[in-house]
């Protein structure tokens, strides 16, 4: 995602959700060989800023896989259940930022 301003993005996406506000957390993970990740990302968003190749992201959002011929769009940004699945026998990165998203509480009366 460098095409973009992930912050921004985020920022925009915590809006769009109905989210009055987010914290913001920079995940840069390590996946053993052939090792599969699950991530519950319930009431949160993770925009997916750089991996390398070999590494599947999945979620209800859809999929990112370079390595998969065919595959006509890459999704950056996943939640709720992430399945992330590294593909060859060497360890690999991948990072995120993760957005956790936050309602104000609602004003005592």
């Amino acid at each position: 995602m460098n095409e973009l301003c992930p912050i921004t993005y985020a920022k925009a996406r915590v809006q769009e959700r109905g989210y009055d506000k987010c914290r913001l957390v920079f995940r840069d993970l390590q996946l053993q060989p052939n090792a599969l990740r699950i991530l519950n990302a319930y009431n949160e968003v993770w925009i997916l800023l750089d991996a390398d190749i070999g590494i599947r992201v999945e979620s209800d959002y859809g999929v990112y896989d370079y390595s998969k011929e065919g595959l006509t769009e890459q999704i950056h940004e996943h939640a709720d259940r992430i399945t992330l699945v590294n593909s060859v026998n060497i360890t690999q990165k991948i990072k995120f930022l993760q957005v956790l998203l936050r309602k104000n509480p609602e004003p005592k009366k």
